[in-house]
């Protein structure tokens, strides 16, 4: 019966070893695929913080285009009021030039 004993006892020594061992095992493959998944977590962060920062480059690049047509769009205004105003006093003086000499004609 000691003899027996001993035997289910090393038995059961040995099978605690081994579910140790597939145990540990078992926790160093949740520690790799953690990490993995860990990893994977990070390079998708990094490229969306690319893809944003990209988008917010190239927005800034929209808004200074943007900007700049609308100052060359300011000089076209400018340049039209310009030839508007030039135009309604070549109006006035060619209107003053012809009631003026509708007078003349007018008082002969």
């Amino acid at each position: 019966l000691g003899d027996e004993l001993h035997w289910v006892e090393e038995r059961a020594a040995e099978r605690l070893e081994d579910e140790t061992s597939l145990a540990k095992e078992a926790a160093a493959r949740c520690d790799a695929t953690v990490e993995l998944l860990r990893h994977e977590h990070a390079q998708e962060a990094h490229e969306q913080t690319v893809a944003l920062q990209q988008g917010t480059r190239l927005a800034r690049e929209e808004v200074g285009e943007a900007q700049v047509s609308a100052a060359s769009a300011q000089v076209e205004i400018s340049k039209l009021r310009s030839l508007l105003d030039a135009q309604e006093a070549a109006l006035t003086v060619h209107s003053g030039e012809r009631a003026a000499e509708a007078a003349r004609l007018k008082s002969e």
